[in-house]
């Protein structure tokens, strides 16, 4: 089994031409002893695309494992220093397990703690000590589910759903406030899906969170398993839902990923948060034919694609990721039924 590796690398420059000469393959590279010349002080932008992603892919060649690695990538992949209650965190490995579109599950909290500690909600990661404000949904107001087709649904009663406000400042992240949906048992009806928690004094007058976590606790067992003293990891439950801002649309415009519509932390007055509709849809399916091919070709890296809007690009947008490029291409040539005929 070999493995794959693509190379941008110059090669020179051919004897009459004068244009440097760019090849996308392997096959003038041979063995390549001498790549530390070719690359120069592991780059900042670098660090933060691997920092704002989600996934992270190393393709090596098997035939030259050592030679392909990329070592900076492997030790400073993600490094962010989460504050919990005094104790130093880091988050590393930053990678989630996708089916079918659907995030479920996040791992790879590194921490230096020497024993277990046990993570029921992201208030148990926020610094207790620090003044807090209330925040939360205005009444009539719930966290609602894009599971199926529009529109979307208040989350079930008794499921369990956390949120947790994050700063971030350089490679560190902070757990500046958390929200639950603590009417989760329909005891107060149609509030069964209102986040509602705290705010730190640590966000500061006027400012308002970078971000914000959000997790489905599907067995009502907390966000996080556990600290693993051996490897000096602390794992969100895997059975457990992770959704990142991306994945929510914001606001009654609802926007996707747009936390600056997260409110500010004000010393007086009231903080609400705004609607949120979390888009958990898997990947579409079924029969394509030449209808779809054209709204492929009208659409085509159009990024503004919308359940609502535009009813996701006219269905170009296979991977309901707001955007349609080679994935969704992708997707409805496996799905291509020439005997099909839309109606």
């Amino acid at each position: 089994m070999s493995g794959l590796m693509v190379c941008f690398g110059k090669i020179g420059r051919h004897k009459k031409m004068v244009r440097v000469r760019y090849s996308f393959g392997c096959r003038h590279t041979g063995r390549i002893a001498n790549i530390k010349k070719q690359r120069g002080k592991y780059p900042d932008v670098m660090k933060d695309v691997v920092r704002i992603s989600d996934i992270v892919l190393e393709i090596l060649d098997a035939r030259y494992i050592e030679e392909t690695r990329n070592l900076a990538v492997d030790s400073n992949s993600v490094s962010y220093d989460v504050s919990l209650k005094g104790k130093s965190v880091g988050v590393s490995n930053k990678v989630y397990d996708s089916l079918e579109g659907k995030s479920v599950g996040v791992g790879g909290l590194e921490n230096v703690s020497v024993a277990p500690i046990p993570i029921n909600s992201f208030r148990d990661l926020a610094n207790s000590s620090i003044p807090v404000k209330s925040v939360g949904m205005p009444t009539g107001t719930n966290l609602e589910m894009l599971d199926v087709i529009p529109p979307a649904s208040i989350v079930e009663p008794n499921s369990y759903w956390h949120m947790g406000f994050v700063n971030y400042a350089g490679n560190s992240a902070e757990v500046v406030g958390y929200a639950e949906n603590s009417n989760r048992d329909g005891g107060i009806p149609n509030r069964v899906g209102q986040m509602v928690g705290r705010y730190l004094e640590t966000i500061g007058d006027g400012n308002r969170p970078h971000d914000v976590w959000t997790v489905e606790d599907v067995d009502k067992d907390g966000i996080i398993a556990t600290y693993d003293t051996v490897l000096n990891r602390l794992t969100f439950d895997p059975d457990d839902n992770f959704y990142f801002s991306s994945n929510i649309m914001f606001g009654s415009d609802k926007v996707y990923g747009d936390v600056s519509q997260l409110p500010i932390f004000v010393t007086s007055g009231s903080v609400y948060l705004p609607e949120m509709e979390i888009d958990d849809r898997p990947s579409r399916t079924g029969p394509a034919d030449i209808s779809d091919l054209v709204a492929m070709a009208e659409n085509w890296l159009g990024q503004d694609c919308h359940p609502y809007d535009n009813n996701d690009c006219n269905g170009a947008d296979w991977g309901y990721d707001g955007k349609v490029d080679l994935n969704d291409l992708s997707r409805l040539s496996e799905n291509w039924d020439p005997d099909y005929v839309s109606e």
